[in-house]
């Protein structure tokens, strides 16, 4: 759901939830839903959370300060109830991994959770969050505003492309993070489009003014090839980032951007449930 601009300037705290649904939100964020078991009672104990009519929360995720739309978008959903689900062990990798003072691109960053809760877990990582959609680029700025994060973190509002050049994003209208350059189911035919810049990712790359990426992680919805093809095709190898996450289709297989990635020197050093991690050999 989109925050309108009322919503989005009142102080953090204006939408902090009852007691009691700190309480359910605190079990819930303690259990291990790595396992089918504990997925499943997860579920259960955060559906009075989900049943309740108040559709703007805030809340803190891991000394994080969010202020979160569950019922308009399943990162913000996942971040409330189940923080892990939103690639928590991907995090703790990089969160150990990274080399002082890395720098991070987030590209389809949604609202932010991926790199601000790596910044806030380690104070001396810089982020760029690129996200194309109007209102999810706003919702960024707020939560860097919300956190102090300015010096360290900042937010891109375009979409990666293969060229630079305005491009039209098709808005899914049950979940954001399905917004796409791509039209890929008959919800997104009904719904609304917009047009927003398109950037290249070596052009995004620049963004950090001569700084080394170490960490490209990519969700883009099905354009993650064609982006990733222009970069390593027009991109000097020094500027090609350390480590990237992917998307992957599950099991053992690789999706096509993962295998264009391996055919540029990348290796894959361990995949969860939705992303694949490689390093550059």
């Amino acid at each position: 759901m989109a925050m309108d601009a009322r919503v989005a300037n009142q102080p953090f705290g204006r939408y902090r939830i009852p007691y009691w649904c700190e309480v359910l939100v605190s079990l819930c964020h303690r259990i291990p839903v790595r396992s089918w078991l504990g997925k499943r009672f997860a579920f259960l104990v955060r559906k009075p959370l989900l049943m309740r009519k108040q559709a703007i929360v805030d809340i803190s995720i891991e000394g994080l300060k969010l202020r979160l739309a569950p019922k308009g978008n399943l990162s913000d959903k996942r971040l409330y109830t189940m923080p892990d689900l939103l690639d928590g062990e991907e995090r703790r990798f990089f969160g150990k991994n990274l080399r002082q003072g890395a720098v991070v691109l987030d590209v389809g960053a949604n609202i932010g959770g991926f790199g601000l809760l790596l910044a806030n877990a380690r104070k001396d990582i810089k982020v760029v969050a690129v996200e194309a959609h109007p209102d999810l680029a706003r919702r960024i700025q707020l939560h860097i505003d919300f956190n102090q994060l300015q010096g360290r973190c900042r937010c891109l509002q375009v979409a990666a492309t293969s060229k630079n050049e305005t491009v039209v994003l098709h808005v899914d209208t049950e979940n954001q993070g399905k917004n796409s350059l791509l039209k890929q189911d008959s919800r997104q035919a009904a719904a609304s489009a917009i047009d927003v810049e398109g950037m290249t990712l070596r052009d995004i790359v620049g963004v950090t003014e001569g700084e080394q990426v170490d960490l490209l992680k990519m969700d883009v919805e099905g354009f993650e090839c064609p982006v990733l093809e222009s970069f390593f095709s027009h991109s000097e190898e020094s500027l090609w980032p350390m480590y990237l996450q992917l998307e992957h289709e599950g099991g053992a297989g690789n999706s096509d951007a993962s295998l264009l990635a391996q055919k540029n020197g990348y290796q894959e050093v361990f995949r969860t449930r939705m992303n694949i991690i490689l390093k550059k050999g």
